[in-house]
């Protein structure tokens, strides 16, 4: 006899509510948290000039000693004060 397993399972379905977000980025504080990947540091520093044109106020460009380990809690400490949005690093 053979069984053949249904590897789907049960699915469910839920709302989730989702937080406002600003229609504008007038006065919406920006940081960076650079994971030190090739360019990532110029790309993050061109991407808050953009946002800074864009009425955004931008912040620090925050800098992580290596991309496999997490940011010093000093480093997320200030980011959670100074930023309502963070701009981190970039993948492979």
């Amino acid at each position: 006899m053979v069984h053949v397993l249904n590897p789907v399972g049960q699915i469910e379905r839920f709302e989730v509510a989702r937080p406002s977000y600003p229609t504008d980025l007038q006065g919406v504080r920006v940081n960076a948290l650079e994971n030190t990947k090739h360019n990532a540091g110029a790309l993050l520093a061109h991407l808050l000039e953009r946002l800074g044109g864009a009425g955004a106020i931008v912040g620090a460009l925050h800098r992580k000693d290596f991309s496999s380990v997490p940011a010093d809690p000093e480093i997320i400490d200030a980011l959670s004060v100074q930023a309502d949005l963070v701009l981190v690093g970039t993948a492979d």
